[in-house]
């Protein structure tokens, strides 16, 4: 009998998988009645051949997938996200947590969704959290 699909075949050789995906915020952040935000907080852990990148989706009209690019807020490039996309253009967990009051006060009074794509090269080691 025929399978009604095609197998997927693999090399003989050593099979090397890449792990990766992207946690979403299923509802906007409420930061509407905020009229400052002081710091933000990333726990988790990033162990060697990891990666962990965030951006935020927050404006007013009109909402954009956002970086902070060293100076300030600036829209990604790829407004469909994807883990790739995120992993590409997004910020590292150390450059948010140095952000000030100054730096964040652009999120104050408005509701925030966030991305965090995740990515390992081994599953067999440690995998990264958040």
């Amino acid at each position: 009998m025929a399978l009604p699909y095609s197998p997927i075949r693999y090399d003989q050789g050593i099979l090397i998988e890449d792990l990766s995906g992207l946690i979403q915020t299923s509802s906007s952040i409420n930061l509407t009645s905020f009229s400052t935000v002081e710091s933000i907080i990333i726990n988790g852990i990033e162990p060697a051949n990891t990666q962990r990148k965030i951006a935020f989706k927050f404006g007013s009209p009109t909402a954009y997938w956002k970086k902070w690019n060293g100076s300030a807020w600036a829209n990604l490039s790829e407004q469909t996200i994807t883990a790739d996309s995120i992993l590409d253009e997004g910020n590292i967990a150390s450059e948010l947590t140095a952000l000030t009051a100054t730096n964040l006060s652009p999120l104050a009074g408005l509701n925030v969704d966030v991305a965090i794509a995740l990515q390992a090269d081994d599953p067999t080691s440690p995998l990264p959290t958040i």
